[in-house]
């Protein structure tokens, strides 16, 4: 089964940043938050694409 957490939480963190008016320090930390589910996405596809060309 497909883990849509990661993008779940950028679309989430990202239309909170486009809505609020917050810190430098808040936005940072959301940067890097963003930025932790993106490298899952990543890891998620290249995994998904060692699978698949195995399959070939």
């Amino acid at each position: 089964m497909i883990d849509i957490k990661p993008v779940t939480q950028i679309s989430s963190v990202s239309a909170y940043l486009a809505n609020e008016d917050i810190s430098q320090e808040e936005f940072r930390d959301l940067v890097n938050y963003m930025r932790s589910a993106a490298d899952s996405i990543d890891t998620y596809t290249r995994e998904l694409n060692e699978v698949l060309s195995q399959l070939k």
